[in-house]
């Protein structure tokens, strides 16, 4: 299933948007105009921030991402079925899990450290993400600063980077890594 992102402020549109001619993207009011090849849109109104007055919300992601991986579940599902019952995305939770996981693997590649498995490091990134549409709209960049994402035995480790719109479409477009087996108590599982 392809991810599709707004061209305009870099958020997760509908998967439904596949097979319409134009959808409205809900965090900046954008018109999507889906072409054969291109994904245009006029520049209209000012985004504005889907997680203001979230808190709760918010909490209970988090909770139903840690108790989901905690009883075996894989990221990649655990993490899609929590942004559509707490956060309301729906489909574009796809496209939002797509784009934390592919930032994992990239944190992974640079600090050799995997966060695949840490709920609280995949909530705190589709947050950041999340959070930065405000400045993809208008900037086509945002950084992702998130100071001790993780700790290593050397101390702490931080992920602080750029993420332009470019970065999010490529990372929307890419297949999640399959779930890591969870070894239990038999050696050959």
């Amino acid at each position: 299933m392809l991810g599709l992102v707004c061209p305009h402020c870099g958020a997760p549109l509908p998967s439904e948007a596949a097979t319409r001619q134009h959808v409205v993207c809900r965090y900046c009011t954008v018109t999507v105009v889906l072409g054969d090849e291109q994904v245009t849109a006029p520049d209209t109104s000012a985004a504005r921030r889907p997680l203001d007055d979230m808190r709760p919300q918010l909490a209970a992601f988090r909770e139903a991402v840690r108790a989901g991986i905690d009883d075996g579940g894989d990221a990649v599902t655990v993490m899609r079925s929590a942004l559509d019952r707490f956060l309301g995305l729906g489909s574009e939770g796809e496209v939002v899990t797509r784009v934390v996981l592919a930032i994992c693997r990239e944190f992974r590649v640079e600090s050799g450290v995997d966060v695949s498995g840490d709920t609280m490091v995949l909530c705190r990134i589709a947050e950041a993400y999340l959070s930065g549409l405000d400045d993809l709209a208008t900037e086509r960049v945002t950084t992702l600063d998130l100071p001790f994402l993780t700790a290593t035995s050397q101390g702490p480790v931080h992920l602080q980077r750029p993420l332009t719109l470019s970065q999010v479409r490529e990372y929307a477009s890419s297949e999640p890594a399959p779930p890591a087996k969870k070894r239990g108590w038999w050696p050959f599982s």
